[in-house]
């Protein structure tokens, strides 16, 4: 493992290790609110990969609310990836996740949150050419960390980093900025019920 991962693995689990008490007490609030998230997407990091393809700004649409340890989330993220090739086709990305992490409130107004997800990046090439379909669908893992700043109690703004592997024959190693805000709500009473 080269020392590049081992610093992003780094990176991402101290604050959770700062955190092991909180980690381990059971959360009081289970299901009480929804964060919804909307985020601009960049990719940042360079690898061969990126001989064949050239990165788009993306989107990134989430949901999280708390769990009985730690908080739960689900979202997409939508990228685009331009060809820099001529025998090469351009795609767009849908990666679909479902994760988990932990947020720490560490300033007034200021919360962390660190945590990884794991989903399906469907890859659409958008026509199939001779032997190879138009779509291909992989396994991805991404570990991600969220510093936020509350504006209201509804309203936050937030920074994001985080390092996704798309497990391809030839691993495709990703690494994010992000930038957006959230809007935070009270769980209806139904969607609470169905939850628990």
């Amino acid at each position: 493992m080269s020392k590049y991962v081992y610093g992003i693995v780094c990176f991402f689990a101290l604050p959770i290790f700062l955190c092991i008490k909180p980690l381990f007490a059971q959360n009081m609030n289970t299901f009480d609110t929804i964060d919804f998230g909307i985020q601009v997407v960049s990719n940042i990091n360079r690898e061969d990969f990126h001989d064949y393809w050239n990165p788009q700004k993306g989107i990134n649409l989430s949901a999280k609310t708390p769990f009985y340890f730690g908080d739960v989330q689900a979202g997409l993220q939508v990228s685009s990836f331009e060809s820099l090739k001529r025998d090469v086709l351009g795609f767009n990305s849908f990666f679909i996740f479902a994760g988990w992490g932990v947020t720490i409130d560490f300033f007034h107004r200021w919360d962390w949150f660190n945590g990884f997800c794991v989903g399906n990046e469907l890859m659409d090439f958008g026509k199939s050419v001779s032997k190879y379909s138009r779509f291909e669908s992989e396994l991805a893992l991404s570990l991600n960390s969220q510093v936020a700043y509350h504006v209201n109690e509804k309203i936050s703004v937030n920074v994001n980093a985080s390092h996704k592997i798309i497990y391809t024959y030839n691993k495709i190693r990703l690494s994010f900025v992000s930038l957006g805000i959230n809007y935070s709500m009270d769980t209806p009473a139904w969607i609470q019920d169905f939850l628990e």
